[in-house]
């Protein structure tokens, strides 16, 4: 009987993890990038400020700051950074890496306020063509799954 009354105890405080739910979203931002070319590379940088808006989840939209680093090669772009997401209910940052020949994938790597505690992954995709190519600006859909700690 103490062990089932400590096991419910522990059950009742320890955060409770949510079932995982589709996510969904775009960031727009402006386009900071640096170039260096090198005989069969190019090294880039980049840093994108702007804003993001949610068409599926439980996440208000805010403002986001994205950075990263890589080459690009006759076979495709190799890099990784992070994009920071901020709202009036917290911040959450993913890890992104870029890998020729496949998608974007993200990983939810930390979250404060209503996101502390959050997991999850998936993928994004920039948009090539785009309204805002010739303003520097940039626009990239993402889609994964999350999950919520209460």
């Amino acid at each position: 009987m103490n062990h089932l009354v400590l096991f419910l105890a522990f059950l009742v405080a320890s955060p409770q993890i949510l079932a995982a739910e589709p996510v969904s979203g775009t960031n727009s931002y402006v386009l900071k990038e640096e170039h260096w070319h090198m005989r069969y590379l190019i090294y880039w940088e980049q840093e994108n400020f702007g804003t993001f808006t949610v068409s599926l989840s439980p996440i208000e939209p805010g403002f986001v700051e994205c950075r990263g680093a890589g080459f690009g090669r006759p076979s495709g772009v190799k890099g990784e950074g992070i994009c920071i997401f901020e709202n009036d209910e917290g911040t959450f940052t993913w890890t992104w890496q870029a890998t020729p020949g496949e998608m974007n994938s993200w990983q939810v790597s930390d979250g404060t306020g209503k996101y502390e505690g959050m997991t999850g992954s998936g993928t994004a995709r920039s948009r090539i063509q785009s309204e805002f190519t010739a303003l520097q600006q940039r626009v990239t859909d993402w889609k994964g799954e999350i999950e919520f700690r209460k």
